[in-house]
């Protein structure tokens, strides 16, 4: 449906893929990356595969997107209250969270200690409307769900002769251990913690997509330009009562304020899908695209104004999607940007802008903006707010 041209090999706008120079060590870490996670999960059902060019590591588990095929309402999903998730003994390994936090201190120190905050882990789900959750913190997978931890031996995690791992286990990793017949298992079968993320897309009034670069201070994804928004879901009793409100409110209403100063008085969200994610063994993602009524000059001066995102961004930059003046033929602004975000989830290369600030997305980001491309196409018109093409 999106590939009907058979390529997007070039975009009009304000950039260009390009091939070298000091991002490529960054790009070639993600290529190798994605071609070793999709020969691990080879068997994994509805990867996100678009066409022959496009693969993102993440299967897909549901759409939220109104008219697409199997398409659920998001506000319909419910969740109900499981039992905590503990670490040592969901592994059988008394002492492995310990152990594990030493390793990763040892082996990849940060300057900043991970924040050992509330999370909310998936610990089952039926495939259509109804979710377990659980307690759990970010310190659970922090130990269970990155790829720091999920590709090294246990015995190596542990290191210790008085902490035992099973003989079965012996020379296997937790990503091996949580797969079979190569594909992911299911929620109530994980042993990791698979906490809950939410993430979205933002694109201003004026057309442009808002994209903060992660610093290096940061334990995921350090230098890639991430999702406009996003974060690990914190524990509320309201997920109970409403769960898709919780979610949406979190990532517009929490994460957005806080991250990119978002004014959440002035957005419309929409919820997109969720998928799971290859490189942290299975984790779970919401993803949600953000309309909002500021315009790239306030997001550039508040920015400027403001020192609480540097703590998690070094910057923020951005790209028109589509021209100021194509909301006045809004169907020409959607096709605009279908195809300048299939041009950005061109794998094979990255971004320079006029200025020759280089850009290479994250997997999280591409798979925010493979949901988008759908949600755009599908809606055409539809997807704008109203008020906005009235």
């Amino acid at each position: 449906m999106l590939n009907q041209d058979g390529t997007f090999s070039f975009i009009k706008g304000e950039f260009k893929r390009w091939l070298g120079i000091p991002q490529a060590a960054l790009l070639q870490e993600r290529k190798k990356q994605l071609q070793r996670l999709f020969t691990f999960y080879a068997a994994e059902p509805n990867k996100l595969v678009l066409g022959d060019a496009v693969r993102v590591a993440y299967a897909h588990q549901q759409y939220y997107i109104p008219t697409l095929e199997g398409s659920v309402e998001p506000q319909s999903l419910v969740a109900h209250k499981g039992e905590d998730y503990k670490v040592d003994e969901a592994l059988g390994i008394p002492g492995y969270k310990q152990a594990a936090m030493r390793f990763r201190k040892e082996t990849r120190p940060k300057k900043t200690e991970p924040f050992d905050g509330s999370a909310v882990r998936i610990l089952d789900w039926d495939g259509v409307m109804t979710f377990t959750i659980s307690e759990a913190t970010y310190f659970d997978q922090y130990v269970t769900n990155q790829k720091e931890i999920v590709d090294v031996c246990l015995e190596d995690i542990v290191g210790d002769n008085t902490i035992s791992v099973k003989p079965q286990w012996f020379e296997r990793t937790l990503r091996e251990i949580n797969a079979s017949n190569a594909r992911l298992l299911p929620f109530s079968q994980s042993l990791l913690a698979n906490t809950i993320g939410v993430a979205a897309t933002v694109v201003t009034r004026d057309g442009y997509l808002v994209l903060p670069r992660r610093n290096q201070s940061v334990h995921f994804q350090s230098g890639y330009e991430g999702c406009s928004v996003s974060g690990v879901l914190e524990w509320s009793p309201h997920l109970l009562r409403d769960f898709m409100g919780t979610l949406k409110y979190h990532v517009a209403k929490k994460e957005g304020p806080e991250e990119i100063l978002l004014d959440p008085s002035k957005i419309t969200i929409c919820p997109l899908g969720f998928a799971r994610e290859f490189e942290r063994a299975g984790k779970p993602q919401f993803f949600f695209h953000i309309w909002t009524e500021q315009r790239l000059r306030e997001f550039v001066e508040k920015w400027k104004q403001s020192i609480y995102p540097r703590q998690e961004f070094d910057s923020v930059r951005w790209i028109q999607l589509y021209e100021r003046e194509a909301l006045r033929q809004p169907e020409e602004a959607i096709q605009q940007a279908v195809e300048r975000i299939l041009a950005l989830l061109n794998a094979n290369g990255y971004i320079v802008l006029k200025d020759g600030y280089q850009v290479v997305l994250s997997e999280e980001m591409r798979a925010n903006l493979f949901y988008l491309a759908l949600f755009l196409q599908s809606q055409q018109v539809r997807a704008f707010p109203s008020m906005w093409i009235e």
